[in-house]
Order: C-alpha cells, then structure tokens, then sequence
C-alpha cells in the first residue's frame, strides 16, 4: 500500500495566509481511492460507538505511514521552518446513526492540551470525506492564531457525555475575543488543512442522515521544544524522516 499523498509544494502565498490566519486549506492531496482505503482500514480499528479513536498510528503501520509520508512532511515543515516530530494522531468518524455523529467541540485551542511554545504544535487533518456544517464540519477563527493560550474552561474531550439532545461538547471552551469573526469551513474529499495549534476552532454537529465527517488529524512538533504529553491521548515523540 502507498502512503504517498499526491505532489504537492506550498506556494509563498499559501504560506503567507496560514501565517496569517492560522489554517489553510490544500485540495487534491489524495484521490478519493486513497481517501476509500483510508476509511476502510480506519474502519477495522473503530469501537462500537465510534468515538474518536486515538493514536491509531501505534496500531496500524498504515498510518503510520501516512505521517511519515515525504510529502506531507515537507509541506509541514515548510509552514514551521523547522525539523519536526511527529506528536499523536486521531480518527475521527462522525457516522450517521452512531453517538459520536453528534460531537460538537466547543471553540479551543489544541494547544491547550499540548502546552508547546507558541507556534511550535501543529494539526493536519485529512478530509477523508468532503466536509461542510452540514456533515459536522469545522469553523475556525481566522488569525487567533496569534494569540497567547487563553484561559479556558476544562472539559471532558474524550469519551465524553451527551446532553438532553443527544450532542456532545468536548474541548477547553475559550471565550473568543470579539476582534475575531468565526468562518465555516467547506472543503472536497482529498484535501488537507493545516491548522496552527493555537488556533481557535470548533466544530457542530452531524445531523445528516447519510454523511460521515472521517477526519484523519497528525500532530507535529518542532524539534527539542518542551510540551506536555497528557493522559487519555499521551503524546509521544517520533522520528518523521
């Protein structure tokens, strides 16, 4: 099996806008046969309430592999100017029917949970199915990037509960400084995102019917800067090239 993503180098002005507001968007990274075997091999790993299912690197060599991909770690190392580890990882489902469909993260900060010096911690989230608000897509907070870690309030952000409607809530609730203007993200089958750990973002609910939101997220961290590893998803350091 190839983990290779399609070939693909970061424009200055791409690189300009990830600066800037603290995510970008790159479409066409893989084929929707690649995205296919992704969900198929994630699918063997899931648990019967299709939670988010973490570190799945340390179970499948496959993704693995998809971390370790040449290309994807260039574009990461291009966006941190550094040499780069890879951290931790997570699937995420969002399948039609199953309790986890309805996991909407309130507004946080990643870097939250990592603790790593400002702009050293890095997302890339492979949309493994097209995804907009419909399906329980993302929406960021364009340039809070910039800001410190803020202060939040602490939530269960695995495994946790459901209200009264069925939704769930995970994530360290930060109140958004009102500078800031949230946008809704769509995105194809394929692409990738990047997205700054300090970035704020969140995501709703899928209430479709028929659409899964699978999410593969990789975690990177500039090399010999000091972070926190966590408990429920403990965070480990590793050789990417």
């Amino acid at each position: 099996m190839s983990h290779h993503a399609n070939p693909a180098t970061l424009t200055e002005e791409q690189v300009k806008f990830y600066d800037e507001n603290g995510f970008l968007i790159v479409p066409g990274l893989y084929s929707n046969e690649k995205c296919e075997e992704i969900k198929c091999i994630a699918e063997t790993l899931a648990v019967e309430d299709y939670s988010v299912k973490l570190n799945v690197h340390r179970e499948h060599d496959f993704f693995l592999g998809l971390m370790k991909d040449p290309v994807i770690v260039n574009i990461v190392k291009t966006v941190q100017r550094s040499k780069v580890f890879g951290l931790n990882d997570q699937f995420l489902y969002k399948k039609p029917g199953t309790p986890y469909a309805k996991q909407a993260w309130s507004p946080h900060q990643d870097n939250a949970y990592t603790q790593a010096p400002k702009n050293t911690y890095l997302q890339l989230h492979i949309f493994v199915d097209a995804q907009d608000e419909g399906n329980g897509g993302i929406y960021y907070y364009p340039g809070s990037n910039h800001e410190d870690i803020l202060p939040y309030v602490y939530a269960v952000s695995h495994k946790e509960g459901f209200d009264k409607n069925g939704i769930s809530h995970p994530g360290r609730e930060v109140e958004i400084p009102e500078k800031y203007e949230k946008v809704e993200v769509s995105a194809p089958q394929g692409a990738i995102c990047l997205q700054n750990g300090n970035t704020i973002h969140g995501s709703v609910p899928n209430f479709s019917e028929d659409r899964s939101r699978n999410q593969y997220s990789m975690c990177y961290i500039n090399q010999g800067v000091s972070f926190q590893p966590g408990k429920s998803s403990v965070k480990i350091p590793f050789e990417v090239e």
